[in-house]
């Protein structure tokens, strides 16, 4: 009979370390278990910072890079503009020479035309025979031609091409001539032919 209850204190005494043994394992399981539950929370909160700054790293070198292909584009387009630019000024300034040079020409041709047109009038006065004798003689125009010449300007009325007497006539003619010239010259100094006045009618 003690026997039986000494067998009986021994087992629950092993139970009892069995369950002792049970719950301490058990405790120590649910620390582990608290750790890494608190370990998994720290690296997730740790990665999740480092990809908020990643994506704040990444935001900024996007935009960046967006500026730099920005910059490099606007570049690009000024230099791949400044040829055409350049020929357009080139192809501008080669119009305006020519117009320029033009309208110089005209205005010298409608000088030097006016010019002769005086000194032939003036050397017609001067010498009426030899004009008679060395150069067909036209009638005299009506005054309201001549009125509307004047009008026009002093070459709109002048036939064309012109016909000058010998060389040595003329020549000698000149001293005569010099005087009514320059006044006139002079007085016209101050005038500007218009372009249609200054080009010679056709023949």
């Amino acid at each position: 009979m003690q026997q039986q209850i000494d067998e009986l204190i021994s087992e629950g005494e092993k139970t009892k370390r069995s369950r002792v043994a049970a719950v301490t394992l058990a405790a120590k399981q649910m620390v582990l278990d608290g750790r890494k539950e608190r370990l998994l929370e720290e690296f997730v909160k740790d990665l999740m910072q480092e990809l908020n700054e990643s994506k704040l790293v990444v935001g900024k070198m996007k935009g960046a890079h967006e500026h730099e292909i920005l910059e490099l584009t606007w570049e690009w387009s000024r230099e791949y503009r400044k040829p055409g630019r350049e020929v357009e000024r080139l192809k501008l300034a080669r119009g305006q020479v020519s117009l320029s040079r033009t309208f110089r020409m005209i205005w010298r041709g409608g000088w030097l035309l006016a010019g002769l047109t005086m000194m032939w009038k003036s050397w017609r006065r001067c010498h009426p025979r030899l004009v008679s004798n060395s150069t067909h003689h036209h009638p005299p125009a009506p005054r309201h031609r001549l009125v509307e010449s004047r009008r026009r300007g002093p070459t709109a009325g002048v036939r064309w091409p012109l016909r000058f007497p010998s060389c040595s006539i003329l020549q000698a003619s000149l001293p005569c001539c010099l005087s009514e010239n320059s006044i006139r010259a002079h007085m016209l100094g101050s005038l500007l032919i218009p372009y249609s006045s200054a080009t010679p009618s056709p023949p």
